[in-house]
């Protein structure tokens, strides 16, 4: 019930004709669903919170894999050209910028 809610909230608040904020929607059918989880009995409830943080964890998986392909893609990819034939180095990620995002990390 409670990704069954989730994704139809979503679905519907994101239509032309009702046009609010799909994410907002969202937030408050779980806010819903929070105050009134004493119908739900504790196993369910128990076996329900196990549901969603393995949803979180494929989520968040997946982000992490795509975002680094990208930026991989970006660092190590072929050259962008322009238009006029020069290098476009405004879009390229540079070593120098991994080095960084390492430094950051161990700091």
């Amino acid at each position: 019930i409670t990704i069954f809610s989730a994704y139809l909230t979503f679905w519907i608040s994101e239509t032309p004709a009702v046009a609010v904020s799909g994410v907002l929607a969202t937030v408050t059918i779980g806010l819903v669903l929070s105050k009134n989880k004493a119908v739900i009995s504790p196993d369910v409830e128990e076996s329900l919170h196990h549901v969603w943080e393995m949803i979180n964890y494929i989520a968040n998986t997946l982000i992490f894999i795509i975002s680094g392909v990208i930026v991989g893609d970006r660092m190590f990819g072929a050259e962008q050209q322009s238009t006029t034939g020069s290098e476009d180095t405004s879009r390229n990620i540079t070593g120098a910028d991994g080095g960084y995002l390492i430094l950051l990390y161990i700091g």
